[in-house]
């Protein structure tokens, strides 16, 4: 019995003894071999076309330096249709210039139909607004989506205000002829669509353009000054018609 005893208690001290070797051994290993440094550390290769960052540069998803551009410089295409951005003095008539345009406009498409009527000799009666309103149709249902009532028709620009009546005319006319075909169940003879359009084309591109030859170019106001123009404004249908049309254009 005592003889299994000091044999037990001889095979525990050996195995400590082994034990400890072993850790001694592996402390000196670890002692002897050099430990990695972080430059040492392999790094993940670029990506192709990326630049190396810069301190103070924050980088894209595609790894490329991000560019801050001033409202300013990104031009009124970059806002169109997203919001109607206030821009200042022009503001502050652009909804009474364009009320005058579309009164203007509608006021010589029924001189037009009174021309016609008494050309014809016929009375100026009901009969002359039947006349005028196809044309009111066709003109209004396209010149706001064609800028008929924009920046360039209101601005003092004889060449571009005739430009953007001309693009109106275009369109709003032929249609006007086509509703009244339509509404009258024929169409109309060759002699009425030319004389239509020659007289309408005068008409309306011409007041335009005398109109943006009478206008004086827009003051340059400082920021103060535009801020203190849109202070307390208040906004109309008109307003939120032209905004409707500017998102409908974006889309």
């Amino acid at each position: 019995m005592l003889s299994s005893r000091i044999r037990s208690s001889t095979a525990f001290a050996s195995g400590r003894c082994r034990r400890h070797v072993l850790v001694k051994a592996q402390q000196q290993t670890d002692a002897g071999s050099p430990r990695p440094t972080p430059s040492a550390v392999p790094k993940m290769p670029p990506r192709p076309g990326m630049r190396p960052p810069t301190p103070g540069v924050m980088l894209g998803p595609d790894g490329q330096p991000l560019e801050v551009v001033p409202v300013e410089k990104t031009g009124e295409d970059a806002w169109a249709g997203v919001a109607a951005i206030d821009r200042g003095e022009a503001d502050a008539t652009s909804t009474s210039k364009a009320l005058l345009l579309a009164g203007g406009d509608a006021a010589f498409i029924l001189l037009f139909a009174v021309i016609g009527r008494i050309n014809h000799g016929e009375l100026l009666d009901v009969e002359t607004l039947n006349t005028a309103l196809p044309f009111w149709i066709g003109w209004f249902a396209t010149a706001p989506f064609l800028g008929g009532f924009g920046k360039e028709a209101q601005g003092s620009d004889v060449g571009a205000a005739a430009g953007a009546a001309a693009k109106c005319w275009a369109a709003g006319i032929p249609l006007g002829l086509a509703i009244r075909g339509l509404s009258r169940g024929y169409v109309p003879p060759t002699p009425f669509i030319v004389v239509s359009l020659a007289t309408t084309l005068v008409l309306l591109v011409g007041w335009r353009a005398l109109l943006a030859k009478n206008t004086a170019p827009p003051a340059k106001l400082s920021p103060v000054a535009q801020a203190a123009a849109r202070k307390d404004k208040q906004g109309n249908p008109f307003e939120f018609m032209m905004l409707l049309i500017s998102l409908v254009k974006r889309w």
